[in-house]
């Protein structure tokens, strides 16, 4: 008799954080991710056609914040609201100095959705500006290093900055205390959209300072301990056409979706047989996407997977597995 092979159901992968803006490295997410599902992409070219889960909230939403609360009930979360009130008249380093490690728990158990929407909107906003604010500052540190010369650019503290988050430009340590805030912020917009098997696919050139990566190396420092791979992938862009390489290509993909739902299933459901996973993708990676994407090594990117492994003690938001999706150094 013939034994009947089940395949373990597709995953679905939701982008970390809620609010993106459309980069252009994201064009890979075509060939890598193309289920992939936004909490509210903007600015998305016309060429691409990935979908958001939520649109943008209503801006009168804050007022409801008004509401009254019993005394002592969650004090430092109704100082975080209030505080979100008289946001415009406040410094962006003193609303980040108020949400690290000052709120607990970091939300109410009950909070109306649309409402917890407009909040965790407001920040990703906030953090969006200061993004674009720190690509004006390599913007025109590249145009003084342009114009000044060489001299200058010998300089450590004068030369070409990378805008995305950096850790030099933005002379600041990772956050994980900010990090938690903001992943539960998604964990609790997204919570009705999330249908399992899920992970969450963190692009980190828009997670930043924040990103969910500091959640687990905080938790590895408290003893825990997690089980991590990376790849490291080929730029790959499908091209939209019908010619034999552009199906091949997206076989291709279709196969490296399947294998990484494979890892991500024996992760979750079979331990024991994780180094074969594991050891399949690697060779699918490195005998056919390198080989037959013709792309030369610079153009990468790094494909990082977190996940607890069965039987491990979870942390509360990192109980599903991470997906983090970057340019390779």
């Amino acid at each position: 008799m013939t034994a009947l092979v089940f395949a373990p159901p597709p995953w679905h992968y939701y982008a970390f954080p809620l609010v993106v803006q459309w980069q252009a490295p994201y064009g890979v997410l075509d060939f890598y991710f193309p289920n992939v599902q936004f909490g509210l992409l903007e600015n998305q070219p016309d060429n691409e056609n990935f979908t958001s889960l939520l649109q943008t909230p209503r801006t009168n939403d804050l007022q409801a914040l008004k509401r009254d609360y019993q005394p002592g009930e969650l004090r430092q979360w109704q100082a975080y609201l209030n505080y979100l009130l008289t946001l415009a008249d406040q410094e962006e380093i003193d609303f980040k100095a108020l949400l690290r490690g000052q709120i607990e728990p970091v939300l109410p158990k009950e909070v109306d959705r649309e409402l917890l929407w407009s909040l965790a909107y407001h920040l990703e906003q906030m953090l969006a500006e200061e993004a674009a604010g720190l690509q004006r500052l390599a913007g025109q540190q590249q145009e003084l290093t342009k114009a000044l010369g060489e001299d200058v650019a010998e300089e450590t503290d004068l030369g070409s900055l990378n805008a995305a988050f950096d850790l030099p430009l933005i002379h600041s340590q990772p956050d994980p205390n900010l990090a938690r805030v903001r992943y539960q912020f998604w964990r609790q917009v997204l919570r009705p959209h999330l249908n399992p098997p899920w992970a969450t696919l963190v692009l980190e050139s828009a997670a930043g300072e924040s990103s969910p990566r500091y959640i687990w190396e905080a938790d590895a420092e408290e003893g825990r301990s997690w089980w991590q791979a990376s790849f490291i992938l080929p730029d790959w862009r499908l091209q939209g056409g019908s010619s034999p390489r552009d199906m091949q290509a997206l076989e291709l993909g279709v196969e490296f979706q399947k294998n990484l739902g494979e890892l991500l299933h024996t992760l979750r459901h079979d331990p024991a047989g994780l180094d074969a996973a594991h050891q399949k993708m690697q060779r699918l990676v490195e005998e056919r996407l390198w080989p037959e994407s013709g792309l030369p090594p610079a153009h990468a990117l790094q494909l990082e997977i977190y996940a607890w492994l069965t039987g491990a003690e979870k942390a509360d938001l990192t109980s599903e597995p991470m997906v983090f999706l970057s340019p390779a150094d």
